[in-house]
């Protein structure tokens, strides 16, 4: 196990960019599901707090998510981390997700579940049962979206090119 541990992988600067756009389009897709379901749910119910929190929250989130795989790969094409306001902005961007994934899992999802015990209905069962393994699942693939960082600065993973951010040699004026 400690091989593995201890293995690098090697990457392109395209294979990078499809390492960290596979959790990215999954979160993307999981947002976009749960704000489609919120827009129905407003329109066929109620346009309420929650259905507001779930979009604008859905919004952000997907925001969030290509900001940071956008820093991602600024990271991998300098090969450090990017110093200054703008780069702990971009950084801090991937908060934004896992604050929409806890809110999906635990007060639509699982807080839905819990009020069953006052009137049960197979709707909300179904929804809270949908909510709460959507948001889970959305924090599932922001830790392996998180995760890419670190992977980066210890040199388990490795870019060996990046076509992304040519970079010009300044000229001497």
């Amino acid at each position: 196990m400690s091989d593995r541990l201890d293995s690098q992988t090697r990457m392109s600067g395209e294979e990078f960019a499809v390492h960290v756009a596979r959790p990215q389009v999954r979160i993307g897709m999981i947002v976009l599901i749960v704000m489609a379901s919120a827009i129905w749910t407003g329109v066929r119910h109620n346009w309420n707090l929650g259905v507001a929190i779930l979009l604008a929250g859905g919004f952000a989130a997907f925001v969030g998510a290509f900001i940071f795989g956008k820093q991602l790969l600024r990271h991998a094409d300098r090969g450090a981390v990017e110093v200054g306001w703008g780069g702990a902005l971009r950084a801090a961007s991937a908060a934004l997700p896992f604050a929409f994934a806890v809110y999906v899992a635990f007060v639509a999802g699982l807080w839905r579940l819990i009020s069953l015990v006052a009137h049960f209905s197979l709707v909300s069962l179904i929804a809270g049962a949908f909510y709460a393994y959507v948001g889970y699942r959305l924090a599932v693939w922001l830790v392996a979206l998180t995760d890419i960082p670190s992977q980066l600065s210890s040199g388990r993973i490795v870019v060996t090119d990046s076509p992304f951010h040519q970079r010009q040699p300044r000229s001497a004026v």
